[in-house]
């Protein structure tokens, strides 16, 4: 497995993201933790994930740095730059949110098998976020 640029490995570093998807953290400062913990293993200069917004119809990123506004739909997202990608977070077929990544100039791409896992990572716990909250 290959090294991620802080020196540990993309197994390493899944497994980090795992033990804080499971922490029983409150759902935001869970996200904002994993978004630190990518930010600072990768090389890129921006990480986000939108996630619906508790209580209402409108998403919003958990993102270093900050993105603002929220919006009303996943198809209004701002446009990316060209060093950024977008993937989907879906669960039982559905569209619960995107993670982005912009990565540095000159950087290589992370890995499709890396974005897969971190995918079927983040999905299923926004999903069980969302029902949580949609219960509450």
């Amino acid at each position: 497995m290959t090294a991620s640029p802080q020196g540990g490995t993309a197994l390493e570093l899944v497994g980090q993201i795992a033990r804080i998807l499971n922490s029983g953290v409150s759902p935001d400062d869970t996200l904002r933790t994993v978004v630190g913990v990518l930010h600072q293993a990768l090389p890129v200069v921006r990480v986000a994930i939108w996630r619906r917004d508790p209580n209402a119809s409108t998403f919003r990123a958990v993102a270093i740095p900050p993105i603002e506004p929220a919006v009303d739909s996943l198809d209004q997202l701002p446009p990316l730059g060209p060093d950024a990608r977008r993937f989907p977070l879906t669960h039982a077929g559905l569209r619960l949110g995107t993670f982005e990544l912009e990565s540095r100039s000159g950087a290589a791409a992370m890995p499709a098998q890396m974005v897969e896992v971190l995918q079927s990572l983040l999905a299923p716990f926004l999903d069980a976020m969302t029902l949580a909250e949609d219960l509450a």
